[in-house]
């Protein structure tokens, strides 16, 4: 049968569905091989940071994380920076769902979620490395980053107040009355220490960043992570920051010396001794 205009026309009429059925599923089995497939870096070579705030923060943030990726951790394969608006309906869910998967490292969180998280052991007891230097928390008051373990009633230092880390405001976050922290089951301690203790030190005032003791020099940035990956498993040998040894000074070669010659250097005569008379005696 001869194919006609009007059969072309009654065919897609009838049948357009199944046009639009086959294209559906061309574009979700195409999103499901890539996403299935894709390359993933591996946990102890990324870092997420996790904040609450405006989504209109989301792309100076993660300029803020690429800042320190390339300064800080350029041996890691990804630092990103994930904006988090929480609606009262859903919100503290979603963050019990991240959190229990263990999804991110660092969290910039409102001190009522905080204290609902670090509450639960949800955030890594940060007291020991603020004793041991690992975090520089010179000139910043503590106090409001204590959280009581519902379970034990220990009172521990779960986070760090942000209030004077102003320097995030020009990242578009708020920092009145948010704490950041870390998360206790996340993937890379050492670099979370490091990620962390950036922006303790570097998002401060000018004036107070000029005189903070924790400048992250690319010396001490290693030694942080050395020491950290040594009381964490999760950190391999490969992924850990070494200080590069200084180069040893060159010896260059100098100009000969003169060779010594048996003549003596002449040296000053006695100055003649003046005589009874006070005439000078001829010298002998």
């Amino acid at each position: 049968m001869p194919i006609t205009k009007r059969k072309i026309r009654n065919h897609f009429q009838y049948s357009f569905w199944k046009y639009l059925l086959l294209i559906v599923i061309a574009v979700f089995g195409w999103n499901l091989i890539y996403t299935t497939t894709r390359y993933r870096s591996p946990e102890n070579l990324k870092i997420e940071f996790f904040a609450e705030g405006g989504i209109a923060a989301q792309e100076p943030l993660q300029a803020l994380a690429d800042l320190i990726h390339r300064n800080v951790m350029p041996e890691m394969e990804e630092v990103t920076a994930t904006v988090v608006t929480f609606d009262d309906t859903y919100g503290d869910m979603q963050l019990v769902v991240w959190v229990s998967a263990g999804q991110g490292d660092v969290y910039l969180l409102s001190r009522e979620r905080f204290l609902s998280m670090a509450g639960n052991e949800a955030m890594l007891d940060l007291g020991p490395l603020v004793e041991s230097g690992t975090l520089h928390t010179e000139g910043i008051d503590l106090d409001k980053g204590y959280a009581t373990v519902a379970d034990t009633g220990r009172r521990v230092l779960a986070g760090i107040p942000a209030d004077s880390l102003t320097g995030l405001n020009d990242y578009g976050l708020t920092t009145d009355g948010m704490v950041l922290s870390i998360l206790a089951n996340n993937k890379n301690d050492a670099y979370s220490y490091l990620f962390l203790n950036y922006l303790l030190t570097h998002m401060r005032p000018a004036a107070e960043t000029a005189t903070a003791e924790a400048t992250l020099l690319p010396s001490e940035t290693a030694a942080m992570a050395t020491s950290a990956a040594s009381a964490s498993p999760m950190i391999t040998a490969s992924a850990v920051p070494t200080a590069t040894a200084k180069p040893t000074a060159t010896v260059i070669p100098t100009a000969s010396a003169a060779p010594a010659t048996n003549t003596a250097a002449p040296t000053a005569s006695a100055a003649p001794l003046p005589t009874a008379s006070g005439t000078e005696n001829p010298e002998t």
